[in-house]
């Protein structure tokens, strides 16, 4: 951030606790160890990258049709082969409703082939249920808190640790 906002770096630093130097530009700053090349996470990757295209192609002509606006208004459909998919997403800690930006991932009637996956098929369409208003992603059901009727799971889960750590 430092060489960016320069400014604001200082005046960030100024309020970290403890001893250090009047200004973040007169630090040392350690530099991180370089990786090793790892080509299989690379195919692995790009494999991923190629997937997340030919789903946004997919996603365009459905918003051009009309059937919704943002793709987290979507669903994305799988058939077929999901050994190998389901492989570099355990390899990578990555969902397909992150990487693709959609609301809902599951097995159902998919027509067009995959061909970052030989032996998959995709397919999109309107995701089923109600948008969550914190983070717009669709869900069939909402965790049906009396306070918060309208949360998923996971953003009812955050707002109360936020009201947890504000009370105290």
């Amino acid at each position: 951030m430092a060489p960016v906002l320069a400014f604001t770096a200082d005046e960030a630093w100024e309020h970290l606790p403890g001893e250090r130097s009047p200004s973040v530009h007169l630090e040392e700053i350690e530099m991180l160890a370089d990786i090793e090349d790892d080509a299989e996470a690379d195919a692995r990757f790009a494999r991923l990258l190629a997937l997340r295209d030919e789903v946004n192609k997919e996603l365009e002509i459905h918003r051009q049709q009309g059937e919704f606006g943002k793709s987290l208004e979507a669903g994305l459909l799988l058939a077929g082969d999901l050994s190998a998919l389901s492989d570099d997403l355990a390899a990578c800690a990555a969902t397909l409703e992150e990487l693709c930006i959609v609301s809902q991932v599951e097995g159902g009637a998919a027509t067009v082939a995959s061909q970052a996956y030989p032996g998959l098929s995709i397919a999109v369409r309107r995701a089923e249920g109600t948008p969550c208003p914190r983070c717009w992603q669709v869900h069939r059901e909402t965790a049906g808190h009396e306070k918060h009727p309208d949360l998923c799971d996971r953003c009812l889960e955050v707002v109360q640790n936020l009201e947890e750590w504000a009370q105290s």
